[in-house]
């Protein structure tokens, strides 16, 4: 009989994984005894999740970093007797009689390849089987042999149960003589139904079937080979449990799929002798075939894109794992990225491109269409229906185009725009102002810009008087703002130029003078009074004796100055004469008494910040 079984297996009947962490109970650890030590001695066993050889193996022991599945459990790790021995033993209940199991039991060799000579034991490990009656069912000795790294290698044997029996004890003996070595790892015992191979198909294919969601629903057959003295039962994976299928008993069976939704559809065939059918432990099944419809990826909705003539446009994806594009003039296109860039697409107007999304499954989407709109670049001219404005005035904006198309537009500055989203605002600028314009027609832009110059009023203003001697000559000097074209002075007389912003003044007497300015944007005046202070001659002699013929000294225009001051000292020194104004001229006297003739010394001051006016005078008798 052979070692493991060549047919097709049961699910496990019972089943050891060491998974409860400590001694095993009572009855299955014969002679061998358990230490927590991690370097169990001769004749001890310890139950570890992994393994790594403390200083007294280091040198000779496998390093396990886990256990026969990798998840995390416990094994049986034996450091074995000396003499023979068994070391194990567990009884196995619930099985059906006249019927093939296999146990199996994964072992690894603990000593380490490289250390390999003739002085190493390996492990050779004795299957005993034996019925209620303690008959022996199968005895059985397999060598373990060494590997080079730490690996866990499938072992087992096959029997036959006889026709009565329901349960079996499992003795397992280390056959191999004591020394060095004889060590090993124990891991994943089971006892499962064995029997024919069960072999299916689907619609007549040994491989699973697999199709992307669609309309409707389809039948498929699956079959399983008959074998003589067998019955079937056919099951379905459901909640993660596999589920008799009623009344499916036959070698055939008809499964009716939703094609419209995904979803993972599983079967096998169980097989047992007849009698046997309905104890899970008597049954062996088929490898599971899989019925897998899968759902077909969604791609999102793809919006149109309008782009200028000449730019790149760059599509966006979801929903896939790659994409495909179809276009125009036989354009076709994959790719796995999100993103797909056309590079100067110039499509006919009306043409569009469809999208697909494809799963890792390679199901297809519905598709998706868009267009890429191209729009031709254009040139804009901004300009103003006037150039020049007065403050409070208003101009009017426009833009065109060279290219007849759907335009937005968007000025700045906003400040003083009627609007700033149309091609002919009206603007009302407080400063001359360059106005920018962005025109667009929903692709390509155009910007231009157009100043409009803001012409300020005319502005003058004036000194409210001038001061100035007769004969001598002053510049008129106002001050002058906003624009100005012409200079009109009145009245003219004295003026070097009464059109002059600067004219010079000559004048021989007092004169108002008013300025009007005139600019495009107004009229303004300033005016400004001349004060002439007429030339005193002094003169140096006079006679008052009363001849009725230069009687008083009489200094010509010094009354045309009211506020000044006359002074006549004698020659030593005191004032003989005062006067503010001059309207009396000096007669010679003081106190009213007739003076001396002499030389009198006089000082003339006119007030109006010229200098002092001094000399002498002859009073003749």
């Amino acid at each position: 009989m052979a070692q493991v079984c060549d047919g097709s297996l049961g699910d496990p009947v019972v089943s050891e994984s060491f998974n409860q962490g400590g001694a095993l109970p009572n009855g299955q650890a014969q002679i061998i005894q358990f230490t927590t030590n991690t370097c169990p001695q001769d004749g001890q066993y310890t139950i570890v999740r992994s393994y790594a050889p403390p200083p007294c193996n280091a040198g000779t022991w496998h390093s396990v970093p886990s256990d026969n599945t990798g998840n995390g459990g416990y094994m049986m790790v034996v450091n074995a007797s000396y003499a023979k021995s068994q070391f194990f033993e567990k009884k196995v209940t619930g099985l059906c009689g006249n019927t093939v199991y296999e146990l199996s039991i994964y072992v690894l060799d603990l000593m380490r390849l490289d250390i390999e000579s003739s002085d190493v034991r390996h492990p050779a490990l004795r299957f005993l089987i034996v019925d209620d009656k303690d008959s022996t069912i199968r005895d059985t000795t397999i060598t373990i042999t060494p590997t080079a790294g730490p690996e866990f290698i499938k072992r087992g044997v096959t029997f036959r149960t006889t026709p009565n029996t329901d349960s079996v004890t499992l003795k397992i003996f280390n056959d191999a003589e004591g020394g060095y070595g004889n060590d090993f790892i124990l891991d994943d015992f089971a006892f499962r139904a064995c029997g024919p191979e069960l072999s299916s198909s689907i619609d007549g294919a040994a491989q699973d079937f697999t199709a992307c969601t669609s309309s409707g629903s389809r039948n498929f057959t699956l079959r399983a080979a008959s074998h003589p003295g067998y019955v079937f039962q056919w099951q379905e994976f459901i909640n993660n449990e596999w589920k008799d299928l009623a009344g499916q008993n036959s070698t055939q069976y008809i499964a009716n799929i939703n094609l419209s939704v995904a979803a993972v559809h599983q079967y096998r065939v169980a097989a047992a002798r007849a009698g046997n059918l309905g104890s899970e432990n008597c049954r062996i099944y088929s490898l599971p075939q899989s019925i897998t419809i899968y759902a077909r990826p969604v791609l999102a909705p793809m919006n149109n894109v309008t782009i200028c003539r000449g730019e790149d446009v760059t599509i966006n994806f979801s929903g896939g794992v790659r994409y495909r594009l179809l276009g125009p003039d036989g354009f076709s296109a994959e790719t796995t990225n999100s993103q797909y860039t056309f590079k100067s697409p110039d499509p006919p107007g009306g043409w569009s491109y469809t999208a697909y999304a494809i799963s890792a499954e390679g199901c297809i989407s519905d598709p998706q269409t868009f267009q890429i709109n191209v729009k031709p670049q254009f040139v804009a001219n901004a300009g103003a229906d006037k150039a020049n404005i007065c403050r409070s005035e208003s101009a009017q904006l426009n833009v065109a185009t060279d290219i007849a198309d759907n335009y937005t537009y968007n000025w700045l500055p906003a400040a003083g725009l009627s609007q700033a989203n149309i091609a002919n605002p009206v603007v009302s600028p407080t400063q001359t102002t360059t106005y920018t314009v962005m025109v667009s027609n929903g692709a390509c832009s155009y910007t231009d810009t157009v100043t409009v110059s803001v012409i300020e009023s005319p502005e003058v203003s004036l000194s409210a008087r001038r001061d100035m001697l007769e004969g001598a000559t002053i510049k008129l000097d106002p001050v002058y703002a906003g624009a100005i074209t012409t200079y009109k002075w009145w009245p003219e007389d004295g003026l070097d130029n009464p059109t002059d912003p600067n004219p010079s003044v000559a004048a021989t007497e007092d004169v108002r003078y008013t300025v009007t300015v005139t600019g495009p944007c107004g009229i303004d005046t300033a005016s400004v009074f001349v004060r002439v202070y007429q030339k005193i001659q002094v003169p140096n002699t006079f006679t008052p004796n009363g001849d009725g013929i230069n009687d008083v000294w009489n200094i010509a225009a010094l009354s045309t100055y009211p506020a000044s001051e006359t002074l006549i000292y004698s020659r030593n020194g005191q004032q003989v004469f005062r006067s503010v104004g001059y309207t009396t001229p000096w007669d010679g006297t003081f106190n009213s008494t007739r003076l001396p003739a002499g030389t009198y010394y006089y000082i003339i001051n006119l007030k109006n910040n010229t200098p002092k006016v001094a000399g002498y005078v002859t009073l003749l008798r």
